[in-house]
């Protein structure tokens, strides 16, 4: 029993991640907060980007991340979020102020020509008071 305990307790939390297939690039993307976003708090995105099954670091992307409140329109100015360059992508904090759903885009466009095909997605992440107590869908 003790040494099940030890395990469960040297083990790395399970995360859930989210995965997109954007032209020939592959985005994963977690938050901290289990694809949550916390109001009034910081939640940390992760993304990483595969290109035919290989990691395309941070340096080979002119990545650019949007935040919309609600869903994405050309009638809303959305937030530019810095992204932070990670050893497998990039990562970016996000804060809000309000409950209710968000819209997240990357834009992805090659550093050189022909390394991939210019990308877009969008991700959707609801943001609520307390991301421990969701309701049961």
């Amino acid at each position: 029993m003790k040494l099940l305990i030890l395990v469960g307790l040297t083990l790395p939390a399970a995360q859930a991640h989210s995965t997109l297939n954007a032209g020939n690039v592959l985005v994963e993307w977690h938050t901290d907060t289990n694809e949550v976003l916390q109001v009034a708090g910081d939640s940390t995105l992760a993304l990483s980007l595969q290109v035919a099954g290989k990691p395309l670091e941070a340096a080979q992307c002119r990545c650019t991340l949007l935040l919309y409140q609600g869903s994405v329109s050309p009638r809303t100015r959305p937030s530019v979020l810095p992204l932070q360059p990670t050893p497998h992508g990039f990562q970016a904090v996000i804060t809000v102020k309000q409950a209710g759903p968000y819209s997240l885009v990357l834009d992805g466009k090659p550093v050189h020509m022909g390394d991939f095909a210019p990308f877009r997605t969008t991700f959707q992440l609801l943001a609520t008071q307390d991301i421990y107590n969701l309701p049961q869908k």
